[in-house]
């Protein structure tokens, strides 16, 4: 074999070697560049998950304190319009317990006391303009002993009945009907907040 021939058969054999060798350096490069492209995916997927999670926390936080305001709005709202009414009640009280119709309600009042007090000795309490008025109803009978207390009571109208012992009383006064009422308006007016019931015509 000629030099030539040899030199040429060692070439090929060089230049076979090495693309086997490229091809080979090209699969580890392409094997790691999967490798780290799989691990940056991994990572931005963990990224994105820990910023889902800071956002949804973010935002049960925010839903919270927006309920939480709601809430304090409706309690706000509902106990303006308490106040609103109670305010304009009062008004109207102030202006019954001056009317030609007043000794009429506290006749009832009376009434509905000794019937809720159940007892046959009664004294009653009013303020010091009314206790002419209690005296003139009283003189009409009530089928039970009533007497009328010498000390006034602070009230814009209406009456407080005590048994003789004291261990029982009926507050008829219109601030202690008042307060009684309170209950049930704060129930009226969770209704017109939430809807079921209609705001009623001044």
């Amino acid at each position: 074999m000629s030099v030539e021939k040899i030199i040429e058969k060692i070439s090929l054999e060089a230049a076979e070697k090495a693309g086997i060798i490229r091809r080979t350096a090209e699969e580890e490069a392409a094997r790691y560049l999967e490798k780290e492209k799989m691990a940056a995916e991994a990572e931005k997927n963990a990224e994105i998950a820990a910023r889902k999670r800071e956002v949804d926390a973010e935002v049960s936080r925010m839903l919270a304190q927006a309920r939480m305001e709601g809430r304090q709005t409706i309690r706000n709202t509902r106990e303006k319009l308490i106040s609103d009414c109670f305010d304009r009640a009062r008004e109207r009280i102030t202006a019954i317990s001056g009317s030609p119709e007043y000794p009429e309600i506290l006749e009832y009042l009376i009434q509905d006391g000794i019937k809720k007090i159940g007892a046959q000795d009664i004294t009653l309490s009013a303020n010091s303009r009314d206790i002419p008025v209690l005296e003139s109803i009283l003189a009409k009978g009530t089928g039970t002993v009533v007497r009328v207390s010498g000390e006034p009571i602070p009230t814009s109208g209406g009456v407080l009945l005590r048994t003789g012992s004291g261990t029982r009383r009926v507050d008829n006064t219109f601030e202690a009907r008042l307060d009684r009422m309170r209950r049930d308006l704060i129930f009226d007016v969770a209704g017109i907040l939430s809807g079921e019931r209609e705001v009623p015509e001044e």
